[in-house]
């Protein structure tokens, strides 16, 4: 097809997400639950034990693993048990910059060096959390990390000043997808009813033009309606009912328009009508 390389790019990159919600140890399970609630324009992902002891690092604040992945918070269950060497490793990433919310944990839910590992675990505990209770202090400062505890995730993104990925009014019935590489940024929106909307989104991102791609027919086009400030791009769209769409940004942005929407979606017009036959040449050279 003649958007081959398109396609290829739409398929690569890294999933953009911002909070890691730890699974817990407390059964096998491959999921967890969303505890706070995730507010709407952020995305998260599950993480176990396994992966925050051997892969996780910290780099420039966040929670990396090997493939590029990286998260800005960990969340921890409400649970009162964590394995010594695990709640070792989160005390580490915490000194070494990571953010994690959660309560305190009290106990080891395995027997082994049972009981001396209760003991660890509490001592750990007091080490990191220290006067942070979740009810009098909320937060404290570890190393170049933070502890935080008894938050709501709108709280602890306005403490850490994260803003929405892909930030819509409370009533636009919108999902979406972020990935990243090294040509840009794409963005899968959805409009999950089956009316036409209207939007007005803020991609978290500045720098670069938005583009409209479309993955049925392999048409993109220039969205030469957009505003920066602050950190994100306010791009207005129309999205038919169910209808989807990629918004990616690779172009520099050289000059924002201040029109409105219908730049971004003009009436299409017909230029000239051929009723008679017709020829073309082309220059030889």
């Amino acid at each position: 097809a003649p958007y081959r390389k398109e396609a290829v790019m739409l398929q690569q990159g890294l999933y953009v997400a911002d909070a890691a919600y730890f699974i817990g140890e407390d059964a096998p399970k491959m999921t967890g639950i969303c505890d706070p609630a995730l507010p709407k324009g952020y995305s998260f992902d599950y993480i176990n034990g396994e992966v925050i002891l051997s892969r996780a690092e910290v780099k420039d604040g966040c929670l990396v693993l090997p493939d590029g992945m990286k998260y800005r918070i960990l969340v921890l269950p409400k649970l009162e048990t964590m394995r010594p060497g695990l709640l070792r490793k989160i005390v580490k990433l915490v000194n070494d910059g990571a953010v994690v919310l959660g309560p305190a944990p009290k106990y080891s839910p395995s027997l082994q060096n049972y009981p001396y590992s209760d003991q660890e675990v509490r001592e750990l505990a007091a080490g990191l959390w220290g006067d942070v209770d979740g009810q009098k202090v909320k937060y404290g400062k570890r190393g170049k990390g933070m502890i935080l505890s008894g938050m709501s995730m709108e709280e602890a993104f306005e403490l850490l000043d994260v803003k929405p990925d892909l930030q819509v009014a409370a009533n636009d019935p919108v999902m979406f997808i972020h990935r990243t590489l090294p040509e840009g940024d794409i963005y899968f929106v959805s409009n999950q009813s089956e009316e036409p909307i209207t939007i007005n989104p803020a991609f978290r991102i500045t720098g670069k033009a938005p583009e409209l791609w479309n993955a049925i027919d392999g048409k993109s086009r220039d969205l030469k309606s957009y505003v920066q400030s602050d950190g994100v791009t306010k791009v207005p769209l129309k999205l038919c009912a169910y209808e989807s769409a990629f918004v990616v940004f690779r172009k520099e942005s050289n000059q924002l328009s201040k029109g409105g929407i219908e730049i971004n979606y003009p009436i299409e017009q017909q230029l000239y009508s051929f009723s008679t036959p017709w020829t073309v040449t082309f220059d030889a050279k």
